[in-house]
């Protein structure tokens, strides 16, 4: 077991094994459970982490205050040797093509990604992100080589959860460069969005159920195959913007006011939570579509398939959101509150159901076997 690990105690009280004296640790570093790592955001530029600071308030404990100074006196220099980097390589960087489309290692955690990853970097034809470039990615072209070298001993050896070796020559996950080069303000980031389909209305009346949107949105109409619905992505974001769809039927609907999502202020929720699309859509739903037996949501996130439900004749209406803007997700988080359900979409997910089996049944049903998936 390694130096830096520490064994939990088992249930009796005792270690399993007994714990070894930790080295001193350098600067730059914090401490936690699987010992010393250095401290992520060592990498950032000063205006990043600035902006960071600002949006948590300045806030500190003071068990932070070693670091936060120590991240004042560093982080700076990596703003000054990103403006050496960009004047030395930039035009040579976009200059460059590359033969062969890359490679990406998909999967879901401690699954083997990891060293399929290391086995790919062995092949001499095959070029990889080290974990020196993934820290340090403004100026790493510039420094690598050098620094890395000093940097090493604040490393471990071994991550502590699998004994995998460590070390910034080693191959890394590009998502920790990825981290600090985009920031989460940045317009080009995205969080899609999920559409419902509404379902059990009874009886399906279009001209009603538009007469009710009119009291509430106005309301634009679209092709009934939805060519046109890049309309409702392509709007500002100053509005709250949805579209509709019916059978044979479709409108790009903006609403006139919050007044008819009165019932939103009776949530108990911050008012960056109110003014979401998707919590003004499910206050203003029962409205329009009045709740019936058999009334139901389904969370679709290809618009197609959205339409492909209500022309089947299984739901009656399809309703498109737009993406949730990230700054909304994080003032919601500051907020110390959650999103809506279904308010926002990741890809790819973790798969469920891979290796599920049943574990108990009823009646003449047959037990499970092995072979069941």
């Amino acid at each position: 077991m390694p130096d830096y690990e520490v064994v939990p105690a088992e249930e009796a009280g005792q270690a399993t094994r007994r714990r070894r004296a930790k080295p001193r640790l350098p600067s730059l570093t914090i401490e936690r459970y699987g010992g010393r790592l250095i401290y992520f955001w060592f990498g950032m530029r000063f205006g990043a982490l600035m902006k960071l600071f600002a949006r948590g308030r300045f806030s500190f404990t003071l068990n932070c205050i070693p670091d936060t100074l120590l991240l004042f006196l560093w982080v700076p220099w990596n703003s000054v040797l990103y403006w050496i980097s960009e004047a030395k390589y930039k035009r040579r960087a976009e200059a460059l093509t590359l033969a062969s489309p890359p490679i990406f290692v998909i999967g879901h955690w401690r699954t083997g990604t990891t060293f399929l990853h290391d086995l790919f970097s062995v092949d001499p034809n095959l070029a990889y992100p080290t974990t020196y470039e993934c820290f340090f990615p403004h100026h790493f072209l510039l420094t690598e080589g050098h620094l890395d070298r000093v940097m090493k001993v604040l490393l471990p050896k071994k991550r502590p959860q699998d004994d995998v070796p460590v070390g910034f020559d080693r191959p890394q996950e590009e998502e920790f460069a990825m981290m600090m080069l985009v920031s989460a303000d940045s317009p080009g980031l995205l969080i899609l969005p999920t559409h419902r389909v509404i379902g059990g209305i009874e009886p399906p009346n279009r001209e009603k159920s538009a007469s009710s949107l009119s009291g509430y949105f106005e309301m634009r109409p679209l092709s009934p195959n939805l060519d046109d619905l890049g309309l409702l992505f392509e709007a500002g974001n100053g509005d709250h913007l949805f579209g509709a769809y019916m059978r044979d039927a479709a409108w790009l609907l903006r609403l006139r006011d919050l007044s008819g999502a009165e019932t939103l202020e009776e949530a108990g929720h911050t008012p960056a939570w109110r003014r979401l699309d998707v919590s003004i859509l499910h206050a203003l739903l029962p409205e329009i579509l009045p709740r019936s037996e058999g009334w139901k949501i389904t969370y679709v996130v290809d618009p197609l398939e959205a339409k492909a439900l209500v022309d089947s004749g299984k739901h009656q209406a399809a309703f498109f959101l737009r993406p949730t803007p990230v700054r909304s997700v994080l003032t919601i988080a500051e907020e110390r509150e959650c999103m809506p359900e279904k308010s926002t979409y990741f890809y790819p997910k973790l798969l469920s159901g891979l290796v599920m089996r049943k574990l108990s049944w009823q009646g003449d049903e047959p037990a499970p076997s092995r072979s069941d998936g």
